[in-house]
């Protein structure tokens, strides 16, 4: 084993865009880098009673809690939890791409 050698973190970027759906509720859409990555993802927004969609191994659509009263609460709800998600998985960075309306 080699001495003072530290292993380097796979850095998984998380790039997110808002969408509405046909049915007119704001969604996240959120492309990981990685499949573990993105399950990862989905199993905590799923514990914060998000409802999630894979749109493939590595593509979450996040529709948030129902309890938000408008889009900026809606926002500012999905932000926490990523920044929550992000600290809590360090070897994860979150970046925002242009919202898709």
């Amino acid at each position: 084993m080699l001495q003072g050698f530290r292993p380097i973190h796979e850095m998984t970027v998380v790039r997110m865009a808002n969408a509405h759906g046909d049915d007119g509720l704001r969604r996240m859409t959120i492309e990981l880098t990685t499949r573990a990555a993105a399950r990862a993802l989905a199993d905590y927004l799923e514990q914060c009673d998000c409802t999630v969609t894979f749109v493939s191994e590595r593509v979450l659509e996040i529709l948030p809690p129902a309890r938000a009263q408008s889009a900026r609460d809606e926002a500012i709800e999905m932000e926490a939890y990523l920044r929550v998600w992000s600290a809590m998985n360090p070897m994860h960075e979150v970046t925002r791409i242009p919202d898709v309306d």
